[in-house]
């Protein structure tokens, strides 16, 4: 993952530069889901925030600073450096210096500020990569690899003997592991299986392979064995054909598979050159815990890093939902959106092409976006969106967390937008153009769980749950929540 470092100077602005508050969030929105960048702040930039005068407005530019990440261990300015940008003569501008000296040593791929001082200095350096924040919205919005491509992928589960050791797809795998041909064979022989998509022309383009471990296991090319247990090991992870989902939509499927054989441990083998993948297991809360010594193709030995996710429900972090104090709100959405973003939901009620054929990675996904017309200022990241599906089905189906939700035409532009919502939906160019025109409330949330039992419109009114089929956003208070629960049945992703 790539670093792009915000100068928070633009968080402090005179009065008729508020726009840059909406710069600011259009920013933070485009790289929310980005496994490319994400957006730091240098540490000397909030020591010297600590600074500011006036206390209440130095609180709320802190407030907002809190949410990006902070820069680890940058690099110390040397007197060389500081000799080039013309000294330091104050803490401003010895903080700025150091911002140009983070990028310069390629901590961080950009550096974003508005002060021209910093700009006329890194143009003077040579350093090209300092873009104001007018300039990083375009470039940000350009950026392809920002956007998923629309074209819906089919996953399938197969059997092993079914897939050609000799796609190209497995080229690498081979040299990267001894014997794995061998193994290969061995797991064909055996009957076992992987999902996997594939690509236009028909070669491999995504594979996953899960094995269930328990007590027998042994961890000793471990550099720090793992305790004997139960738990799911991600024997293969590999997507080439990038750029449609499909990584997370295997990352679904693994989380879901270990909910379904109550296993609450999860973990992956991966080389240190794989930062990609690494990034995005991160994102879904892996963590580093030791090293494994592999044996490669030619003989020769290299260390793979062990990444462990516990799935507990302590905290809300998906897959397992810890209702606490959020606040609850129910969604209605009609069966043709419905079909979009949740394909399980109505498989038993109409089924579609791509229901026949596979799950298709654009309605597989965690991360997803719903459009609708009704504002609530309400609403806020870590909130809780029940969805009840209209017309045919009339139920209350799923849950999701909000990860953000928002008027659409509070961002920079229309481009922007669209950049946001398209990852995680697919809503027409069309409709999102009328939707920011119109400035719709957009809610981006993380798919949580369909319910085990559907509730019908019917039992929910008798239940007191909800006093008439939803026509628009509205809330829904705890003890309601909780009776939905109840009926529910979906204790093992949801606890209260």
């Amino acid at each position: 993952m790539e670093y792009i470092l915000l100068d928070t100077n633009i968080l402090i602005y005179r009065e008729g530069e508020k726009k840059l508050d909406k710069d600011i969030l259009t920013l933070s929105r485009l790289l929310m889901d980005s496994i490319e960048y994400k957006l730091v702040i240098h540490p000397l930039s909030i020591e010297e925030l600590k600074k500011y005068k006036d206390k209440d407005q130095r609180d709320v530019i802190i407030s907002k600073v809190s949410i990006f990440k902070l820069l680890e261990n940058p690099p110390k300015i040397d007197e060389k450096f500081l000799e080039e940008c013309g000294g330091g003569a104050n803490s401003h501008e010895y903080v700025d210096n150091n911002l140009l000296y983070a990028l310069k040593k390629n901590y961080v791929s950009y550096l974003i500020t508005n002060d021209k001082g910093i700009l006329k200095k890194a143009k003077r350096l040579g350093l090209k990569r300092v873009l104001s924040i007018t300039d990083a919205i375009y470039f940000l919005s350009k950026d392809e690899e920002l956007i998923l491509s629309r074209m819906p992928l089919i996953i399938k589960e197969k059997e092993l003997c079914e897939i050609s050791i000799n796609d190209p797809f497995f080229t690498d795998l081979k040299k990267d592991y001894a014997n794995f041909e061998k193994w290969y064979e061995k797991k064909q022989l055996q009957h076992k299986k992987a999902y996997v998509a594939f690509k236009e022309n028909g070669q491999l383009g995504a594979f996953l392979m899960l094995k269930i471990e328990d007590e027998r296991e042994g961890y000793d090319d471990f550099d720090v064995p793992l305790e004997r247990g139960k738990r799911i090991k991600v024997s293969t992870f590999k997507v080439v054909d990038n750029g449609k989902a499909i990584g997370e939509a295997l990352l679904k499927i693994m989380f879901d598979y270990a909910l379904a054989n109550g296993i609450h441990e999860i973990y992956i083998t991966i080389y240190d050159k794989h930062k990609r993948l690494i990034d995005l297991f991160k994102e879904y809360g892996f963590e580093f815990c030791t090293y494994k010594l592999t044996e490669k193709q030619i003989g020769t030995y290299e260390k793979e890093g062990v990444y462990i996710r516990k799935i507990s429900n302590d905290k809300v972090n998906y897959p397992i939902l810890k209702v606490d104090d959020q606040s609850v709100f129910i969604v209605p959405i009609q069966n043709e959106y419905c079909n979009m973003l949740f394909p399980d939901v109505l498989i038993s009620s109409q089924i579609s092409m791509s229901d026949l054929m596979g799950t298709s990675t654009y309605g597989n996904v965690i991360k997803k976006a719903y459009i609708c017309t009704r504002y609530s200022s309400k609403m806020k990241p870590g909130d809780i969106v029940v969805f009840y599906a209209s017309k045919s089905i009339k139920s209350i189906v799923c849950i999701g967390v909000v990860d953000d939700a928002f008027k659409a035409n509070e961002l920079d532009s229309c481009d922007a937008y669209k950049k946001v919502v398209k990852r995680r939906t697919v809503y027409e160019d069309s409709y999102l153009e009328n939707a920011y025109q119109k400035g719709f409330f957009t809610i981006l949330f993380k798919y949580y769980t369909k319910l085990d039992k559907y509730i019908k419109l019917e039992d929910a009114i008798r239940e007191g749950i909800i006093k008439m089929a939803p026509q628009s956003l509205q809330s829904l208070d705890r003890e309601k929540f909780k009776k939905l629960l109840e009926l529910a049945g979906t204790e093992n992703k949801i606890k209260i």
